[in-house]
């Protein structure tokens, strides 16, 4: 049996060794949202996480002047043109993507029905083939 460190003492004294361990910490439970939802009320994790970074309410604890006020408020509405300018793009770049699709999937439709003609024609022509070499 191996012998541990914060296990021994002194046998001149017959005192113990003073244990120093250090302090386990452990990783949050993780559940999962659905079956948060499913949990009864009094199993639900109810302790919130600590914040690392104090909040915005937190953080401006001094009153903006108008030059402060102003500034911010351009920033924001800066900050308002490009969120909807992204918008947008995203908005054109999916009607692009569905409209390639259906492009895709209309010359599909028609190389589908020349190849379904051609094999048609094929097959016509083979029968007859197969008809005219066959010895009666």
């Amino acid at each position: 049996m191996p012998v541990l460190s914060d296990n021994l003492f002194s046998h001149r004294f017959f005192l113990c060794q003073p244990v120093e361990r250090s302090v386990r910490r452990f990783n949050p439970l993780r559940i999962p949202k659905s079956l948060q939802a499913a949990l009864p009320y009094k199993s639900k994790p109810k302790d919130a996480a600590k914040r690392k970074n104090p909040g915005l309410l937190e953080k401006r604890a001094v009153v903006m002047d108008a030059k402060e006020r102003k500034i911010a408020s351009l920033l924001q509405a800066v900050r308002t043109l490009r969120s909807e300018k992204v918008k947008k793009r995203k908005v054109k770049k999916a009607e692009q993507r569905e409209a390639a699709l259906k492009k895709k999937a209309r010359a599909e439709e028609a190389r589908g029905a020349k190849e379904k003609e051609r094999r048609k024609e094929y097959f016509r022509k083979e029968g007859r083939n197969a008809k005219s070499d066959k010895p009666v």
